[in-house]
């Protein structure tokens, strides 16, 4: 019989990623008076996993809501770039600043190797089981944002995010160290404003390069795109393996090949020993539960073609807290009102962004795409103070 930890005024915030940590931030900074803890899976609190992040002016604008201080980070190591005002910058640097933020509050705990295995509610609970374990944690209220893979919405029978064919490895290279090949790469290849190094294999391998040179003396970020029917096991192919069996790289250029498998050479093996997919998630309704809500890509994964999926997150963040600020932290009806609100905007864009990327990949050139209409570019980017209704003028 499992026996719950002592009840305590609680939120749990499932996930310590950038949009857990958040909403932990945010929350802290709330008229909430109870603990705010942050339960993350993985043994590590802070795991510098991932590679290039793209924090698009909607996300900057949430972002002055959660944490002043943590935008300002964000200008001052990330890369500004013209064509949308976006920021770009290495995952670790926007994730570390969060988690910094949330040490330094006294209602914030942050929890590492807690897997959640089971969720039961009552009127006035949250039941969350631990490791498949004994463990219970008692809480007054449930956030998810534990990701594409979200095991919470799994526990909530929800229908999982739908793969889109793409597998996707991420990794960066401290180029700093001795004997590297890569560190010149970042003078004399990268364009100075938009220091991004894109390379095709075939028609759909892609393969992204990112500098952080000139913020991050020595960063390089990595990226690459393999088309598949399911999602690869990262235990069974590495992405130089994948590519040497593909068709495209027989005749694709030696310079680039050079490139690639130097980069590949020089990569943390680490980075290899895990992938994530290309999804989106089907959003006739947003999925929460009682006393239990889902945030950033634990409720949303949208396709990555204008690089929005991490700003709409820090969007929910801030919604969210002003609905549970709203509703005086009456939780029910601050995540129904929550998700209502949200669910219009949040579904448009991703269906948006699916169109979109079809665009992209039928267009004969870049410029043949069209550009969004004035209105719906400034609903897009105004964020969290957009109104929940979409513009249906989305081109010009």
């Amino acid at each position: 019989m499992s026996t719950p930890t002592e009840k305590e005024k609680k939120i749990v915030v499932v996930g310590a990623g950038m949009v857990g940590l958040g909403i932990a931030l945010s929350l802290a900074k709330s008229s909430y008076d109870g603990i705010i803890e942050v339960m993350e899976r993985r043994p590590n609190k802070v795991d510098r996993r991932g590679s290039a992040y793209s924090l698009a002016p909607n996300g900057q604008k949430a972002m002055q809501y959660i944490s002043p201080s943590v935008l300002e980070h964000c200008h001052k190591v990330g890369i500004y770039m013209s064509m949308n005002g976006g920021l770009l910058l290495p995952w670790f640097a926007v994730r570390d600043q969060l988690y910094k933020e949330c040490c330094e509050m006294p209602n914030v705990r942050i929890q590492a190797g807690y897997q959640v295995s089971k969720i039961e509610q009552t009127d006035s609970n949250v039941m969350i089981h631990i490791n498949d374990s004994d463990e219970v944690i008692l809480c007054d209220a449930l956030i998810a944002a534990d990701g594409v893979r979200s095991t919470v919405r799994r526990c909530l029978e929800l229908v999982p995010a739908e793969f889109m064919g793409s597998t996707v490895w991420r990794g960066i290279i401290d180029t700093n160290k001795a004997g590297s090949k890569l560190f010149d790469i970042h003078e004399t290849k990268f364009p100075k404003e938009h220091p991004i190094i894109p390379m095709r294999i075939g028609k759909k391998i892609q393969v992204f390069l990112f500098s952080f040179h000139a913020q991050n003396p020595g960063t390089l970020a990595w990226l690459m795109e393999a088309p598949s029917k399911e999602q690869l096991d990262a235990s069974k192919i590495t992405p130089l393996q994948y590519l040497q069996q593909a068709e495209e790289w027989a005749t694709t250029p030696d310079e680039t090949k050079e490139t690639i498998e130097t980069v590949f050479g020089e990569a943390n093996p680490k980075d290899f020993e895990w992938n994530s997919p290309f999804c989106t998630t089907p959003l006739p309704s947003w999925g929460g539960k009682g006393r239990v809500t889902l945030i950033g890509d634990a409720a949303h994964t949208i396709y990555p073609t204008s690089g929005l999926g991490g700003s709409m997150g820090f969007e929910d963040v801030v919604v969210l807290t002003r609905m549970l600020e709203k509703h005086s932290f009456e939780f029910e009806a601050a995540f129904r009102d929550f998700e209502e609100t949200r669910l219009p905007r949040v579904a448009f864009i991703s269906e948006e962004q699916i169109d979109r990327s079809r665009v992209f990949r039928e267009a004969p050139k870049r410029s043949d795409v069209p550009a969004w209409s004035k209105e719906y570019k400034e609903w897009v980017y105004n964020g969290p103070d957009s109104p929940s209704t979409p513009i249906p003028k989305v081109y010009d």
